[in-house]
């Protein structure tokens, strides 16, 4: 959503059928700041400009379409690199959860790369993969496919941190935050239903600065 009154687009994360037709805290959220955007009177008038998009994505299978393995993404096949992915190559349904760990000890070294436990994560040795299958207990999720329900969980067996995950497709929008900010963020791309992670979304979006209030990437210009 997008008005020339506000400072910067107005978006939303994904939000499931079930979440719509049950109610959710998270959804509750977000309507009520749309409401409270849309009724300022000193942020937006009648007679301003105003477009909106929506986007509904069907997902055939719950297997299908989450927690697949790594395969070449289609951006790499066009030619197109991406700073700041750090790539998962999974032969299981692991990858979210080997995504998570990977990042997480990014964050508690705080965002030194040349961390050696970051690196022995990074470089897929078995630590990765039994760290992933530790998250998995811990948080009470099956091993196998994981979207937004499971997301929920592994967020709530890790206090202190905030998950964010970004979708690889344009306009590369926040598909799942943790509910409570946090400095110790850990970082997702989601491609497909595979998860990668992620040292920077500023440097993924290749701009000047990364907001993570508003989840949206600006140049200084437009900042």
């Amino acid at each position: 959503m997008q008005s020339r009154a506000f400072t910067h687009a107005f978006q939303s994360t994904t939000f499931t059928v079930r979440e719509f037709e049950e109610g959710s805290e998270r959804l509750d959220t977000y309507l009520q700041s749309l409401a409270a955007k849309l009724n300022s009177k000193e942020e937006f008038t009648p007679d301003d400009t105003f477009t909106m998009e929506t986007t509904f994505i069907c997902t055939p299978g719950r297997g299908s379409g989450h927690g697949k393995g790594y395969k070449p993404s289609k951006a790499a096949a066009r030619g197109i690199t991406k700073k700041s992915r750090i790539t998962i190559k999974n032969k299981d349904q692991l990858c979210c959860a080997r995504a998570i760990v990977t990042m997480k000890a990014l964050a508690d070294a705080n965002g030194n790369t040349c961390d050696q436990y970051y690196h022995n994560l990074k470089q897929e040795y078995p630590v990765q993969e039994r760290k992933a299958k530790e998250l998995h207990r811990s948080a009470d999720v099956p091993e196998g496919p994981c979207g937004i329900p499971e997301l929920q969980k592994f967020q709530a067996a890790l206090p202190g941190y905030q998950i964010k995950v970004m979708s690889i497709d344009p306009p590369h929008m926040i598909i799942y935050a943790g509910p409570v900010p946090s400095d110790k963020l850990i970082r997702l791309i989601n491609e497909d239903g595979h998860y990668d992670g992620c040292n920077s979304f500023q440097g993924f979006l290749d701009t000047s600065i990364f907001c993570d209030e508003c989840n949206r990437g600006f140049d200084h210009d437009d900042y």
